[in-house]
Order: structure tokens, then sequence, then C-alpha cells
């Protein structure tokens, strides 16, 4: 008996020890654009990924700051987590624009969801090797979610019932 409770322990300890506590993962990577916010003038990530942080403990919610590397090891170990993205740049460790054969892509059909700080999600990702980022442009969503999700034609839209719910200030 003692040795079945010894092996159930490790075995639990094992997968403990890769798990990650937080609730959000909020990417900021300083590889990434030297730091910054894609197209801000020299706002640094860093400070958005803090504040973010901050506010999500303010809700009792707990967030921490992860590198692309650590966004991959978030999003294994966490299949229904969320990742907050802070600079415009999605990390090749998750997207390279190959479809099905990205990691980010049965993440999100699989319950995951991924929040972005940029005006395109997927427009761009970050290739560590060369250290620039690689323009996707409209394939990267078609990639990831299907067909394009955004372009530059003016829409008309009106808040879902939970848009009015957790963003009041959100008008037609």
């Amino acid at each position: 008996m003692k040795k079945l409770f010894c092996f159930v322990s490790i075995i639990a300890l094992t997968f403990a020890g890769y798990s990650y506590g937080q609730d959000v993962a909020v990417v900021y990577d300083a590889a990434l654009e030297n730091g910054n916010v894609l197209g801000t003038g020299g706002l640094k990530g860093i400070d958005l990924a803090d504040l973010i942080v901050e506010k999500l403990a303010d809700k009792k919610i707990n967030g921490e700051i992860v590198d692309g590397e650590g966004l991959i090891n978030y999003m294994n170990a966490n299949p229904n987590g969320i990742y907050v993205l802070t600079q415009g740049n999605t990390p090749e460790t998750i997207f390279q624009n190959k479809g099905e054969d990205d990691p980010v892509y049965s993440w999100l059909r699989e319950g995951g969801i991924g929040g972005f700080i940029g005006d395109y999600p997927f427009y761009y990702y970050w290739n560590y090797g060369t250290g620039s980022r690689v323009t996707a442009a409209g394939a990267g969503q078609q990639k990831i979610f299907g067909h394009t999700v955004t372009n530059a034609n003016t829409a008309s839209v009106k808040p879902t019932a939970l848009g009015e719910k957790y963003m009041p200030s959100l008008k037609n």
C-alpha cells in the first residue's frame, strides 16, 4: 500500500510540475520588435503586459507574463486557457501560416481563447531565427479562421447582449 501511495504521489507531483497556475497567459517577448508594441512609436510591450496582469489581479484573475516559448508551454498545459498577445506579432512558436499544422489552429478549435492587441490577428508572425516579422496578411486569417475576418471596408454592427453587458460603452 505504501508503494502504491508513493507511486501515485510521484505521478501527481509530476503532472503538477508541468501545469501552469495562471488563468491567463499575457504574452510579452523582448525579442519581438525589440520589445516594442507594433506601430505605437516606442510604447514598451512590457508596460502593457504589466498593466494587463495588474487589471486581471484587480478582478481576482491570475495572469502571468510569458514569452513565445512560455506561450506554447502554457497552451500545451492549458487546452482551454486564455492568452493575450501584447505586441501585434504572433510568436512563431504557435503560428507560421501553416494552417492545420500551426499549434494555435487546433488549440483555438478545441476550446482555447486567444486575445490580440493589434489591428489584424495573424497578419504578422515573428521569426526568431531572422529576428524579424513575417507578413502573412489575410492568408493568416484564412488559414486559422477559414475566412478573412478583417478588411478595410466599413461595416455596420450591433453589439450582442453579452457585448452590451461587458462593454456598456459599445454602441452601434
